[in-house]
């Protein structure tokens, strides 16, 4: 006994239910050996692309952001020893103004328990090991509360210390130092804080 073709099972049976030529037609067409393999694969192309386009777009933004950073990063080192020198200007004028000391003290723990208005904890850093503390006042610096501290080193020579906390402006001024008429000012920051020490450049 032969087998007929797919085709033909097809044919025979809608053609005993009186099918409309056009949709045995197409019927023929879907059930063919072999198929319309080409036709499948175009979906399948298309759906993998629906489904790759939302990640896609997102890399986009990604790298739109990435470039935008970056170019706010690099204008922003720019600006840095500009903001060092200005930061430096303002710590040195204090500095040779030798305002009176308003508040005594003999330890930066004593001076931060009777400075009850900061809204930080001064530290005690070790760069300044070889200075003693007399004492300190309210200031302020880029427009902020800070500590205003008097030291003196061994020979007598005076010493301003400005702390204050560390801001999104001033995350760039580690380690940069400036001289500003015969004043030499030291920038770092240490436990989240922004210090200064000014001394006489000599």
């Amino acid at each position: 006994m032969t087998r007929k073709p797919l085709n033909d099972h097809l044919r025979d049976y809608y053609q005993e239910r009186s099918l409309r030529p056009e949709v045995l037609q197409r019927l023929l067409e879907v059930g063919s050996v072999g198929g319309d393999k080409s036709a499948g694969a175009a979906g399948r192309r298309r759906l993998d692309l629906r489904k790759r386009r939302p990640w896609v777009m997102m890399a986009g933004v990604a790298a739109v952001i990435g470039i935008a950073l970056l170019v706010a990063t690099i204008a922003g080192l720019g600006n840095r020893p500009k903001l060092a020198r200005t930061v430096a200007r303002e710590i040195a004028s204090h500095h040779v103004k030798q305002l009176a000391v308003e508040i005594p003290a003999r330890s930066f723990a004593e001076l931060r328990e009777k400075m009850a208005k900061l809204d930080f904890s001064m530290v005690a850093s070790r760069r300044l090991m070889a200075l003693r503390l007399v004492g300190g006042r309210y200031c302020s610096l880029r427009g902020q509360i800070a500590v205003q501290a008097r030291l003196l080193d061994d020979a007598g020579g005076v010493y301003t210390l400005y702390q204050t906390r560390l801001t999104e402006e001033l995350v760039g001024l580690d380690g940069a130092e400036a001289e500003i008429d015969g004043v030499r000012v030291q920038l770092w920051q240490e436990a989240g804080l922004q210090l200064g020490l000014a001394g006489s450049a000599d």
